[in-house]
């Protein structure tokens, strides 16, 4: 059965229904108004109007639109409907019945629309009833987002269309209706749903499918929409949201949530829960699905530290390892202001108070003597994040002493204290960047990753392990928030090269695959992300700016500056001598581990310490190829993507 025959099917249904309703109605109109003997005596009567009062109903109901009406949603508006089309069927009945002189008693004339019109409405009631039954036994929604826009003033309404014809659509609808301080004018509906498109809601006509948005927006003359359908897959939503985008209407969305509404006496309003449209909505890609068991057996009830714990992935791991259960967290940091955020956050936020030391990963002894102290007042540490690290790549391009010694030196201090106070697992936070390198930061982080490895070998007590991933949207220096301040100030907008793509995630996403790394780590592994397709970063610019209502060479201009110091034109997630190994989570994989000569890298990194001070840029960087043989130019690698 093709959908117009659903749709055929759904509406004969509903009309045998009231037929049957107009018929017991017309019947209970001569039972109640008439005694036993006069009953009896207009039953010819009966016969002969009986067709002519269903028939009148089925026709007004039909074209005042009560079969176009979606009643699982039905409000006094609807209700108010059902009504005026029963008296006025019952008044074109005593019209008709009046010319045909059937002499029909003027009490039954009256009794009977009004005794249809209560059961019709009762019928309603008790089918949407039945429905919200059964939706106050699915669990509520939960999230958070930026207040509404809307505001009180004599200011003129935003003529408004809502994508999704769906539960949390038409609450929001009886928001707006509900209050007439909104500033926006409900025009219509824009749903996928074959089913649900030429219906209408609460007076509200839906229109569909959703790729025709820019059709509609004109048409209808639409300011601004709401996208409501928290349930979207990312690749849906992206489609949508891109297809919003280019109408050039201001855009809000419902965050992502289970498509069910909280109970109705829930006084949570979803407009206070519709934020802007950011760049996460245009990833193409599911969210990662971690398995919180496993990552809770290692986290609750466990001491948990993390070095560089106020940075944008120190403090997400911070948020969810109190979110885990951790029972004691420490944060590592060595600039105050970061940490203190993060630690304030925690107290207000989660009713927790982590531990804050203002340490430096570069210096050993004062390492030492935290873990040293620490074990003697709360017993060992069980888990290491590892997330301290200078990460912009232009600045340690200029500046290799410090990556080196921040990084690598940093890195090997944080693993030689696990190892000695007996830490049950170190948990590396690595880069795409690290694979082939073309920089002094990527050829760092690669150096940690095989400190780790050498680690792994040597240490008896700790579980070493990296975990590998792309940009991190929103993270503090990274395109994002850069593209976003140019777009604010008028542009331009600076994109170093026209073909330039990069992998992209979102920090909790980034934070999950550390987490569930952490559950997974046997040791040794450098675990990989399934991050998708790369995004051109021209792309991710255009959308932006399309984001902000604007249009590409147009309102702002794209320029390209040319590659940075270091900067190649793709990423790679594995060297091609790695290969990758499944693991129990679909996104998640393993790389197989390079041989790592320890002894090497240990004799590499006591020769840094001792000259390090004799060092300039030059010797640094070539030092850091002695020990990292991938790391070349950026020119040789970006040929080869050429």
């Amino acid at each position: 059965m093709n959908t117009r025959q659903k749709i055929f099917s759904r509406r004969s249904t509903l009309m045998l229904i009231d037929m049957a309703i107009a018929g017991v109605g017309y019947f209970f109109a001569y039972v109640m108004t008439l005694n036993n003997e006069q009953v009896i005596s207009y039953i010819p009567l009966f016969k002969q109007t009986f067709f002519l009062f269903i028939v009148i109903y089925l026709i007004v109901y039909y074209f005042m639109g009560i079969y176009g009406q979606m009643w699982r949603y039905a409000d006094a508006d609807e209700y108010q409907l059902c009504s005026v089309a029963s008296i006025f069927a019952g008044g074109i009945f005593i019209v008709l019945s009046e010319l045909a002189s059937y002499n029909v008693p003027v009490r039954i004339q009256i009794a009977a629309p009004l005794i249809v019109m209560g059961i019709v409405i009762a019928s309603r009631i008790t089918y949407k009833t039945a429905l919200q039954q059964r939706k106050r036994l699915i669990s509520s929604i939960f999230s958070d987002s930026d207040k509404s826009e809307a505001q009180t003033g004599h200011v003129a309404k935003k003529r408004l269309a809502i994508i999704g014809a769906g539960d949390a659509g038409v609450q929001l609808l009886k928001e707006i209706k509900n209050n007439p301080n909104l500033k926006y004018e409900p025009v219509c509906f824009v749903d996928d749903n074959p089913k649900k498109t030429g219906r209408s809601i609460l007076g509200i006509p839906i229109y569909g499918p959703t790729d025709k948005i820019q059709e509609i927006v004109k048409r209808k003359k639409i300011e601004k929409i709401i996208i409501a359908m928290p349930s979207l897959e990312s690749s849906d939503k992206k489609r949508i949201v891109e297809q919003c985008s280019d109408t050039k209407c201001k855009v809000k969305i419902l965050p992502g949530i289970p498509l069910v509404l909280k109970s109705h006496d829930d006084k949570t309003e979803l407009m206070g829960r519709l934020r802007n449209i950011n760049v996460e909505d245009l990833l193409s890609r599911d969210s990662i699905k971690v398995n919180e068991v496993d990552i809770e057996s290692y986290i609750k009830g466990k001491n948990i530290l993390v070095t560089g714990g106020g940075g944008s992935i120190g403090s997400e791991i911070c948020r969810q390892a109190v979110n885990f259960g951790a029972k004691r967290l420490v944060i590592i940091d060595n600039y105050e202001n970061n940490a203190y955020d993060i630690e304030q956050e925690l107290k207000r936020d989660y009713g927790y108070v982590p531990q804050v030391e203002i340490i430096t990963v570069r210096e050993k002894d004062t390492l030492d003597k935290f873990f040293c102290n620490f074990k003697d007042k709360y017993g060992k540490i069980d888990v290491v994040f590892h997330a301290a690290a200078h990460k912009h790549v232009p600045l340690m391009e200029h500046n290799p002493d410090q990556a080196v010694m921040n990084n690598i030196l940093g890195t090997y201090n944080v693993a030689t204290m696990c190892d000695k106070y007996g830490v049950g697992r170190m948990i590396l936070v690595s880069t795409d960047k690290a694979v082939n390198p073309t920089n002094v930061m990527g050829a760092t982080k690669r150096a940690c990753e095989m400190v780790i490895q050498a680690m792994n070998k040597k240490s008896k007590h700790t579980r070493y392990a990296a975990v590998r991933f792309g940009n991190v949207l929103g993270s503090n220096g990274s395109v994002i928030p850069l593209f976003k301040k140019q777009i604010e100030k008028g542009g331009p907008v600076t994109v170093t090269h026209p073909d330039i793509i990069r992998y992209f995630m979102t920090i909790p996403e980034a934070v999950s695959l550390v987490l569930n790394a952490g559950g997974m780590a046997k040791g040794g592994e450098i675990f990989v992300l399934d991050m998708g397709d790369p995004v051109k970063i021209t792309d991710l610019a255009d959308n932006m700016i399309k984001l902000a209502g604007l249009t590409a060479g147009k309102d702002i201009n794209i320029e390209f500056t040319g590659l940075r110091p270091g900067e190649k034109l793709f990423e790679e997630l594995l060297m091609a001598e790695e290969g990758i190994t499944k693991t129990d989570s679909a996104k998640i994989f393993i790389g197989k581990p390079n041989e790592v000569r320890e002894d090497k890298i240990f004799e590499w990194i006591q020769d840094v310490e001792h000259n390090m001070k004799h060092y300039n840029s030059t010797i640094t960087v070539s030092k850091l190829k002695e020990l990292v043989d991938t790391f070349k130019t950026p020119e040789e690698i970006n040929e080869i993507a050429g």
